[in-house]
């Protein structure tokens, strides 16, 4: 099974060439880690943060990470902002303290608002920063065709082909 993460072609360009994921401070989901990573189970940039990164950024690609071997090393599991139909997101997000949280739910209170049901996240939880020797959990780099033009894509073809990760060039995410 795969989970995805849509990232910028720099932050991508980072992953690959140090072998690294900086994780962000855990501010809501399971408390006994400081820190945490998010994936989405949806292919599609058409909702969720993937929508959020595609209508604010151009330089957009889709990083396929393996689930099963990622989860058979760290704590990994599903994240929903709500359980049931009646569940007051808003309210949820607010009381994280997040400000990316809050901007995420503001950005797409239309589809969290009508779709309670639909959550799509997993999130990864650690207690440190970074994750080192992340390479191994990436299946493919998916980039839009339009971006292979773009100053950082030469140089993340480069170190793909370097660390024998599959770079694929798409139509759209």
């Amino acid at each position: 099974m795969e989970v995805y993460h849509f990232t910028t072609l720099q932050s991508a360009l980072y992953i690959v060439s140090t072998d690294t994921l900086k994780l962000g401070e855990n501010k809501s989901g399971d408390k006994k880690y400081q820190y945490r990573f998010s994936f989405t189970r949806q292919m599609s940039a058409k909702t969720g943060y993937g929508r959020y990164l595609v209508d604010n950024n151009r330089d957009i690609v889709r990083i396929h990470f393996d689930y099963d071997l990622l989860k058979s090393k760290y704590k990994i599991e599903p994240f929903a902002w709500s359980n049931n139909k009646h569940y007051n997101i808003k309210n949820q997000v607010i009381k994280a303290n997040s400000a990316d949280d809050l901007e995420m739910y503001e950005y797409n209170k239309e589809f969290y608002d009508k779709q309670y049901d639909v959550e799509n996240e997993e999130r990864l939880y650690v207690n440190k920063s970074h994750l080192h020797d992340i390479l191994k959990y990436i299946n493919r780099i998916d980039v839009p065709k339009f971006l292979k033009d773009e100053f950082y894509f030469d140089t993340l073809k480069i170190q793909c082909r370097q660390n024998k990760i599959n770079i694929q060039i798409v139509a759209a995410l």
